[in-house]
């Protein structure tokens, strides 16, 4: 009896201390591989499919998700990707707040930049806020000094996507500087690694 108590104890505290389960980055690359190729033979449900596995496995491969996004919002899936934020935004947990506004931008057509640099000034900076700032268009209150800040930090942190790529890109030709953008392009292309992007 007494040992039965005790594993009883011992499966209720390990139940207790588990933490997120494990990410497979690798395979969250291979999913979103797979799921550009099938984008590209127009299979899109496969696609979206393979992106969802693709963020199951790692949350945090930020490719997958922006791939997602856009294969939702290009769907006109609005609502699903609505649905989908509301729980995220109010979570604590920053990748998921940040995941949330970023998807809520989308649907709602407005800019996120002031709730995710919010994230970033808490100590909560995130790969993801960081990505989704280098993606917000310059305005006024958000000026293009400062997103170009972001794009570096995010092309260190996720160089896979191209569209980091050309807005660094854009940042050397509105400097006049088209030898800095080719340059830039090229270094895109060889990181991105993906021969359909």
């Amino acid at each position: 009896m007494h040992s039965i108590a005790a594993m009883m104890l011992l499966l209720l505290v390990q139940s207790e201390t588990r933490t997120a389960p494990p990410t497979d980055s690798v395979l969250a690359r291979k999913l979103r591989w797979a799921a550009l190729d099938q984008q590209a033979v127009l299979n899109l449900d496969s696609a979206l499919v393979l992106l969802q596995g693709a963020r199951r496995a790692d949350p945090a491969y930020l490719p997958a998700q922006f791939d997602y996004l856009h294969l939702r919002f290009a769907r006109y899936e609005d609502a699903a990707l609505r649905r989908e934020s509301v729980p995220l935004a109010r979570s604590a947990d920053p990748l998921e707040r940040c995941l949330g506004i970023a998807m809520a931008g989308f649907t709602e057509y407005r800019s996120t930049d002031r709730e995710l640099l919010a994230i970033e000034r808490s100590g909560g900076a995130t790969a993801c806020s960081t990505f989704f700032l280098a993606l917000e268009g310059p305005r006024r209150d958000y000026p293009d000094s400062l997103r170009l800040i972001f794009v570096a930090r995010a092309l260190r942190q996720t160089p896979e996507v191209p569209a980091l790529w050309s807005m660094q890109s854009t940042g050397f030709v509105a400097r006049g500087d088209l030898m800095g953008a080719e340059h830039i392009v090229e270094e895109g292309r060889l990181a991105v690694r993906h021969p359909l992007l």
